[in-house]
């Protein structure tokens, strides 16, 4: 593990101890287990990891998804993999802890990702609707805004009560919910099915066990 990738872990590991605010860099050095001037090698302050931490944790590009030419699943595979990283994951949570929580002049802008999320998003919901896989009435930009509300409200509520068990059954159920609304009937059967395969397929349990190894 590089000194850069144990600093990563460390910060992610006190942010989600004590909070960005009580994390102090004393704490994050004596996680990593490295100086006081390694870290700043690194990193001029904690604010500056910090935002270190959420670029490294949100992938400009999405990734490809399971089922091609189908982009209403995409979406859904998009939240599904938010959700295991968000369980499995601690630098992720963190990050994503940091960009929900109210803004910090000393960190600086880093809602970045939440309207990222919404243009891609609003741009695959466009796609489903090129292609008449969306009802007429279904307005792209809205139904990205309504799925990042979801995955945010979901994780702060499962933040707030220290517990992610209920993470995965409610987005199950939020697409389910969602895909009878906004996809054609004739799609709507094939897309539910798909979806309940893609979610049976995580196994959270492994992921969490996963994450809990040293990375390279």
């Amino acid at each position: 593990m590089t000194t850069r990738t144990a600093l990563m872990r460390a910060a992610a590991d006190a942010i989600e101890a004590t909070g960005y605010d009580a994390a102090s860099v004393a704490s994050i050095i004596d996680r990593a287990d490295v100086t006081k001037g390694a870290l700043y090698h690194h990193f001029p302050s904690k604010a500056a990891l910090a935002r270190a931490l959420v670029d490294d944790q949100f992938a400009p590009v999405l990734t490809r998804p399971t089922v091609d030419g189908e982009p209403l699943l995409h979406i859904a595979e998009v939240t599904l993999n938010a959700v295991q990283a968000l369980v499995g994951e601690p630098e992720f949570r963190a990050a994503f802890g940091l960009v929900v929580d109210r803004p910090r002049p000393e960190v600086g802008d880093i809602t970045w990702p939440l309207s990222e999320w919404r243009r891609v998003l609003a741009e695959l919901f466009a796609s489903a609707g090129e292609q008449g896989d969306l009802v007429a009435d279904a307005d792209p930009a809205v139904e990205a805004a309504l799925v990042v509300t979801f995955v945010v409200g979901q994780f702060s509520i499962s933040r707030s009560i220290g517990n992610y068990d209920d993470i995965l059954p409610t987005l199950l159920q939020f697409w389910i919910t969602t895909i009878n609304r906004v996809a054609v009937a004739e799609k709507r059967g094939q897309s539910v099915v798909a979806w309940q395969q893609l979610v049976n397929d995580v196994d959270l349990t492994k992921r969490s066990q996963n994450s809990a190894e040293p990375m390279g």
